[in-house]
């Protein structure tokens, strides 16, 4: 069978030489449906490949070792390895990888976020599953590596041993990992300037070693990112500039060295750049066919003849592999309403939503005091005096509900005044210093996440909003505190000193999703939507994202730092903000919930304020790939907005991204049976 290369001039911006063998393929691809199955004859006939591999299965990626060994990571099994002699997968975990009890009854596993058979004689492996790194030496059991420990989220890893290898990370760029020191390797690799003293790097996907050249090694950077060589031992690297645009943020799955030839696994599809840093377009679009006729998922491609290092690919990265209660929280475009604002202005609320074309509306039932903002019946509530009579919320439904608005309650989460002050400060958290509640920013006042009493309470709100007619329940403020000292936060009711802060708030999260039959949707920080940090306050979008039916990043141009995309001028910078931070947000999730993100309703530190930036917003939420949005104004005036919608002023081709867009959700719909 003769596979030819095709110009991928669509996505290239030159175009590239072919490069083509004629080869003997094995293709082993990951589905969702039917496991892994395998091709032994260029894709012709299938056979499972799932012998010892447990019967719910969610495959993530094949690595392959020496002597033709391979490897497979999982999103909730862990890790496993072929038997040849056997013909079949063996489990190689360990308790470590485990996931704490508290996320499931079941016995679930971490998920791996990197992976790497090491260069050494005995096929050493080294694992990440997210914030923790693991060696293993031949056969042996599996050793946690104490120098990663921390907040780093690692993406890739290669090596040696577990005394000697490079590790990459989601936005602090690469490490050189020797005995117990950790040198960080950023100078010369992509990123983005917060400030005069942050700067954020793109996130590492792969890392590889020219293993004829001492000191040489390659980096793979998802995102737009590319790939960077480095001669010096990752002391210094520069950019092999790939001819591909970086707006269309494409990903490198995979990077292999062979034969004088840098082999990359991208987006767009395979490439070799040659020892001229020449690039070509090497074969691909027919073995994705024949993959694709099997799986919307992934495959590893494993040339016999020894022209093609085994490679890696991911296919339809972002496909929508759950269907959860969201579809009719798709389409939602929002204005943000205070509970005591909405006590006067519910006319106007309603004025500006039918003037702009909106069809929702998000209300403060729980408020950033902890106040409820209606009459609850709910026990813990009236004790702590929490209740407050600022919406009467059977009428205010009513009014709504007969304008036809979709009824989001927001409820602000572990910051909560009353709760804290509560019960002799039982369930706030602690000060281990002074032994006293723990303050942080001054009016802030943060309860303690791991407290099931506090985590229930907040669900108990949730269920009766439900009840009394709300269609989707909004939880803000789903994090551990951000700012004050933090290392003296005293965590009292934590039970796992083991548990990542992100799975704290996710098995609430479940804990809430398994109480209501309505769309439930998250407010996180915009910036944990662009890069990958769950551990400094436990946001983790991706794994919020198996739970959550909406996403909501809270993408607010002004609040980036000033130095942040500052590259462009400053009346387009707003729309590149929010365009680039949705769509980074849509490929992380990659199509696990609805993207549905705060923009910004309010003028603050922003020169180019108007009509016009609000348009840009809307535009850019459209062409990043979301469809709806929520403005946020905390004073609840509206105007620029209304004014950026008038019928006269609307953009065009805002308009007909819009239109095009509620098409696609309409038929959607329909074809759910809505």
């Amino acid at each position: 069978m003769r596979i030819f290369g095709r110009c991928l001039a669509a996505l290239v911006v030159i175009i590239f030489n072919t490069y083509v063998y004629s080869s003997d393929f094995r293709m082993i691809i990951l589905t969702s449906d039917r496991g892994l199955m395998v091709s032994e004859d260029n894709g012709n006939s299938w056979n499972e490949l799932n012998r010892g591999l447990p019967e719910l299965l969610f495959p993530d990626k094949i690595y392959t070792g020496s002597s033709g060994r391979l490897y497979l990571t999982t999103k909730q099994s862990g890790v496993f390895e072929f038997d040849k002699n056997n013909n079949s997968w063996k489990e190689i975990n360990c308790m470590e990888f485990l996931e704490p009890l508290l996320l499931s009854e079941e016995k679930k596993y971490r998920g791996i976020s990197a992976f790497s058979v090491c260069n050494d004689r005995n096929s050493s492996l080294l694992l990440a599953t997210k914030h923790s790194v693991f060696f293993r030496q031949a056969d042996t059991e599996w050793k946690e590596l104490s120098n990663c420990s921390g907040e780093n989220y690692y993406t890739a890893i290669a090596g040696n041993s577990g005394r000697s290898f490079f590790a990459g990370t989601s936005y602090k760029g690469l490490f050189r990992i020797k005995g117990a020191s950790a040198i960080n390797l950023i100078k010369g690799i992509p990123g983005e300037s917060y400030s005069k003293s942050r700067k954020f790097y793109e996130e590492v996907s792969a890392i590889e070693f020219d293993r004829k050249k001492q000191g040489a090694l390659y980096a793979g950077f998802n995102f737009g990112g590319g790939v960077f060589i480095s001669n010096n031992n990752g002391d210094s690297w520069k950019s092999l500039a790939m001819p591909l645009p970086k707006e269309s943020l494409y990903d490198i799955y995979d990077l292999k060295f062979h034969n004088n030839s840098l082999f990359v696994s991208a987006g767009p599809g395979i490439f070799r750049m040659d020892a001229d840093r020449k690039w070509y377009s090497v074969f691909f679009d027919e073995i994705r066919e024949l993959a694709s006729e099997k799986t919307n998922l992934a495959v590893m491609i494993i040339d016999r003849s020894g022209h093609y290092p085994p490679l890696f690919y991911r296919l339809n990265a972002g496909e929508n592999q759950h269907n959860k209660t969201g579809l009719t929280a798709r389409g939602r475009k929002a204005i943000y309403a205070g509970a005591y604002s909405l006590k006067k202005k519910l006319n106007s609320y309603i004025g500006y939503i039918k003037a702009c074309g909106f069809n929702s509306i998000v209300i403060d039932m729980k408020d950033d005091m902890g106040n409820i903002c209606y009459l609850s019946k709910n026990k813990t509530a009236n004790e702590i005096k929490a209740v407050k009579d600022y919406v009467n919320a059977v009428n205010v439904l009513k009014a709504l509900e007969k304008e036809n608005i979709y009824l989001i309650a927001r409820i602000v989460v572990f910051k909560d005044k009353r709760l804290y002050q509560a019960y002799n400060n039982k369930y706030a958290i602690w000060d281990k210093k002074n032994s006293k509640p723990w303050k942080g920013n001054p009016g802030e006042f943060w309860t303690d996440p791991y407290s099931e009493f506090v985590q229930d309470y907040n669900i108990e709100i949730a269920y009766e909003l439900q009840e009394l007619g709300f269609d989707e329940i909004q939880f803000d403020y789903i994090r551990f505190p951000s700012d004050g000292n933090l290392q003296r936060c005293q965590y009292r009711f934590s039970r796992n000193g083991r548990i990542y802060k992100s799975e704290v708030l996710s098995a609430f999260l479940k804990k809430a999703k398994g109480r209501l039959r309505i769309p439930v949707s998250l407010d996180i920080y915009g910036f944990n939507a662009w890069f990958r940090f769950g551990n400094i306050i436990g946001q983790d979008v991706e794994k919020f994202a198996e739970t959550a039916d909406v996403i909501c990043p809270m993408i607010y141009p002004s609040h980036y730092g000033k130095l942040f995309f500052s590259d462009y001028p400053a009346a387009e910078r707003p729309y590149r903000i929010v365009l680039e931070n949705t769509k980074r947000a849509q490929k992380i999730i990659g199509g696990q919930a609805v993207i549905r993100p705060y923009i910004q309703g309010f003028n603050l530190l922003s020169p180019t304020w108007g009509p016009d930036y609000i348009r840009d917003q809307i535009k850019a939420v459209h062409e990043g790939g979301s469809d709806g949005y929520t403005f946020w104004n905390a004073s609840g005036r509206y105007d620029t907005v209304k004014k950026a919608f008038s019928g006269k002023n609307i953009d065009r081709k805002i308009k007909s991204a819009i239109d095009k867009k509620e098409k696609r959700i309409d038929s959607g719909k329909q074809h759910h049976g809505e």
